[in-house]
């Protein structure tokens, strides 16, 4: 049974990304609420593909994320990235170790645009209030969560990185660097509190550790010979 006609929420593509690592059952149930991905006229489509795509979509807003909070990225997120679009023996020779900032920008464009170009019904100039406007949209899953994707690199500047989960999401406040941020996912599970807690019996025990030192060094300097 296909799914009730529904509007999509701008953040699905948050949660397409979450099933990365998420269970058979869970793509299941993702699909029967969202609809099938679009890469086949029939509506069965094998789970292997939505972990595949979804990897990617990881891969995506993780890469930008990680790059405004001034961090390298993962190693395994580029590589996914590259073979996207490439060979995958191609993909793996390339030293992202050398790859210039504006490279790594361009291969990620180019992994966007090629999983675009495979989406159907696709268009990029339609009406808004009786004139033409530059807007790229899509009429099935697949090209809609990639539309989402390149919004959210685009402006990446507005995307951060949970503390939690490691999960790109978009915070409703502004981003103050050097402060941890967390998604609402986390904020429900008490992750702030518990890495807060971690953090004050790290300073306890660094502080009796200091303390200590410093009684012996004290105590050694008082029993040494005159």
């Amino acid at each position: 049974m296909a799914p009730a006609l529904q509007k999509l929420p701008t953040g699905l593509c948050f949660d397409f990304a979450r099933l990365a690592s998420g269970s058979d059952e869970e793509i299941r149930q993702f699909a029967q609420k969202w609809g099938p991905l679009g890469l086949e006229k029939r509506q069965e489509e094998h789970v292997d593909r939505w972990h595949g795509y979804a990897r990617l979509a990881q891969a995506l807003i993780r890469f930008a994320g990680e790059r405004v909070t001034g961090g390298a990225g993962k190693d395994e997120d580029c590589l996914v990235i590259l073979k996207s679009f490439l060979p995958s023996r191609e993909a793996q020779s390339i030293d992202r170790k050398g790859m210039h900032p504006a490279v790594q920008m361009a291969v990620s464009a180019a992994a966007v645009n090629n999983w675009f170009a495979q989406a159907r019904g696709h268009g990029i100039l339609t009406m808004v209030d009786g004139s033409l406007q530059v807007q790229p949209y899509a009429s099935d899953l697949f090209g809609v969560l990639i539309t989402q994707i390149a919004h959210v690199i685009a402006r990446s500047d507005q995307t951060a990185m949970c503390a939690g989960c490691r999960y790109p999401f978009t915070p409703k406040r502004p981003i103050v660097r050097g402060v941890r941020q967390y998604c609402n996912r986390c904020r429900k599970r008490k992750v702030p509190q518990r890495d807060a807690s971690r953090d004050w019996r790290r300073r306890v025990r660094a502080k009796e550790v200091v303390e200590d030192h410093g009684e012996h060094h004290a105590g050694a300097t008082a029993d040494a010979p005159s």
